[in-house]
């Protein structure tokens, strides 16, 4: 067995242990008399699970405190089942006469940094003033880094809450020696991380070295070749090589770390970039054309006729449907329509490319041919990744450089890969030039921005997620569930028509009444606005004209009679601009007093900034709106519904 092989099957344990420790501390909190109060987040198929459990009934006997209990995906020796730390923290609380109140968990979460969701709810819950004691298992649970963990160290001290840790239970953290001891975990922790990522990295460079890709699930147009073990988003249903036993597909002999072309998403994203090297299409018109048609408008098609683009297969042809929509035509004229990946784990056959998607994927030189190696550096003790974008013309690098895969500037290091590549270097330097003139020159210069007043506050009540706009393949809005967009979520109702479900919030939205005590301050926010603005700089000049006149006056050079007629000028513009002021005010209290006026005089774009301050969210259900979630100062402001 080689090193990689070694390395895969530690990897893939560890992978089985978290979700068997993910299983056991759901279980076993409930029988400890604890509930689920939230979920902050779940996803990877089980192996990341970040939530608060709070003792059931809400009452606590003694002196309150939280506990925290984390446990990371990396290779590590310390790595404690969650249930170990809770039951050891329960116990240490216990001989300290206190209550915890509240678990947060964070499995399958690196305590590299702060960007833990229960992590986060943890220390503001622990800032409230609430609780006294904040327990964790060891101070590498708590956080690995020297500046995060002295940070979060001295906020708990500061709000008199005690950091306990099972692993100092003999230390009293808050004295000298556990202050020492605090910062001395602090440094060790930041060692083993920097030693963790300069392994990692190597290992990085190493596979890319020899023209492996450092990517954990083949791009869109690529799969893994192992059709009887298939487990592509992209395979069963879809693929139709799904479930053969031959392996005569991967074109590249038993060498499973490279990825072959898909038998159906390599023809997609040919098209894609042809599409757009011809400078004609964007990105969303791309996306339209390579999404099926919605099913309404499917069975107008299926008869209609269509142009064969080209024959791909001996029994398979790209074709082009009437509506611009391309598809793959099987022999006896079934269709089968392109879509993307998708999230692994997440099977949705309703998916449906985006215009990032589609630039993602036309920017990424890995279907040209090569790998890309992009170094981790720190910055102000934070790591950051460098080389995001290629901007050197690969038609302008010598040979040498191209063959020795070392790109100048800050574009990282490409390498040429042992996979195949599904377009010519040629082509794609085509289309990222087109890219680069794209600002230049807009493939649509006259197209029409379409505005969705709703996203964003749109959101579903099934899986929690906002709707976003969507205008498929034709010119009818829609608004899209993202959880169904993604493929984390079933909901049954993908989209909404959005000129339906506007009509009806927006009806709901004029009944709002602003209170009359509220008319001073928002004439003083619209008198910080542009035609104030404009009109106060007219008034001081006019103002400024005066004074100089009367300096005039003063040192003999206008007459007495020149300068009364020019005070006469500039008094009347003066009484002329505080009309306009006085006019401007009459105006928009008339729209404030007749919200229904001010909303039709809106544009779409002040429609989306309205809902969105009056509004935090409006959930719908199944395609109904079933409530309305105004924000603190307009709840009073909007009737029942």
């Amino acid at each position: 067995m080689s090193i990689q092989q070694l390395l895969t099957n530690k990897a893939q344990q560890l992978d089985e242990e978290i979700r068997q420790y993910i299983i056991e501390i759901r279980k076993k909190l409930p029988e400890l008399g604890y509930v689920l109060k939230g979920v902050y987040k779940e996803a990877r198929r089980g192996m990341i699970f970040c939530a608060v459990y709070e003792q059931d009934g809400g009452h606590h006997a003694g002196v309150p405190g939280l506990a925290y209990l984390r446990v990371s995906r990396d290779l590590q020796s310390d790595n404690h089942s969650l249930v170990t730390q809770a039951m050891q923290i329960l116990a240490l609380a216990r001989e300290h006469s206190i209550t915890i109140a509240r678990f947060y968990v964070d499995a399958g979460i690196t305590g590299a940094d702060s960007k833990r969701p229960a992590f986060q709810a943890a220390m503001r819950a622990a800032t409230n003033g609430k609780y006294r004691a904040f327990y964790t298992y060891d101070l590498y649970r708590f956080y690995r880094g020297l500046q995060g963990l002295a940070n979060n160290y001295h906020l708990l001290m500061e709000n008199n809450v005690d950091l306990v840790s099972v692993g100092a239970r003999n230390t009293d953290l808050s004295s000298r020696e556990g202050k020492m001891l605090v910062y001395l975990r602090g440094i060790m922790g930041e060692m083993y991380l920097d030693d963790l990522s300069r392994t990692v990295r190597d290992n990085k460079l190493s596979r890319v070295l020899k023209g492996y890709s450092n990517a954990s699930i083949p791009p869109f147009g690529y799969c893994r070749g192992t059709c009887f073990q298939c487990t592509d988003s992209n395979g069963k249903g879809y693929c139709p090589r799904f479930g053969r036993k031959d392996d005569l597909w991967r074109e590249l002999g038993d060498d499973p770390k490279v990825f072959v072309p898909h038998p159906i998403d390599r023809h997609a994203f040919r098209i894609a970039v042809e599409l757009h090297a011809t400078g004609r299409f964007s990105d969303a018109d791309i996306a339209r054309r390579l999404n099926p048609p919605r099913p309404d408008e499917l069975q107008h098609l299926i008869g209609a006729s269509r142009t064969i683009i080209r024959q791909v297969e001996e029994d398979r042809a790209i074709v082009l449907l009437r509506d611009g929509t391309f598809a793959l035509q099987y022999p006896d004229g079934r269709l089968q329509f392109f879509r993307p990946k998708g999230q692994p784990g997440h099977a949705d056959a309703d998916r449906r490319f985006t215009a990032d998607s589609i630039r993602d994927m036309l920017q990424n030189p890995y279907y040209a041919g090569f790998v890309v190696y992009r170094e981790q550096r720190k910055k102000k003790g934070k790591r950051k990744q460098v080389h995001k974008r290629f901007k050197t013309s690969f038609s302008e690098m010598t040979r040498r450089q191209r063959d020795g895969a070392l790109l100048e500037g800050d574009h990282g290091m490409l390498f040429p890969g042992k996979h195949i590549p599904l377009i010519t270097l040629d082509l794609y330097e085509r289309s990222q030039r087109v890219r680069g003139l794209k600002g230049h020159n807009p493939a649509h210069a006259n197209f029409t921005r379409r505005i969705y007043p709703l996203s964003g506050v749109l959101r579903c009540e099934r899986c929690r997620k906002p709707f976003r706009g969507n205008a498929a393949n034709g010119n009818v809005r829609y608004y899209e569930d993202g959880g169904r967009a993604r493929g984390i979520s079933k909901c049954p109702i993908r989209h909404l028509r959005a000129d339906e479900i506007e009509e009806e919030v927006f009806a709901y939205t004029q009944r709002l009444h602003i209170p009359d005590e509220w008319y001073a301050d928002i004439l003083a926010y619209l008198r910080e606005g542009p035609e104030w603005d404009n009109l106060r700089r007219q008034r001081r000049a006019v103002q400024t004209r005066l004074s100089a006149a009367r300096e005039m006056l003063n040192q003999e050079i206008l007459s007495l009679g020149e300068f009364r007629e020019l005070e006469r000028e500039c008094s009347l513009r003066l009484e002329e601009l505080e009309r306009d002021m006085r006019a401007g005010d009459a105006r928009y209290e008339a729209l404030l007093s007749d919200f229904p006026r001010l909303w039709a005089a809106a544009t779409n774009e002040e429609w989306k900034g309205l809902l969105r301050c009056i509004f935090s969210a409006i959930w719908v259900k199944d395609g109904v709106i079933t409530a309305y979630e105004p924000r603190e100062p307009f709840a009073g402001l909007l009737p029942d519904r």
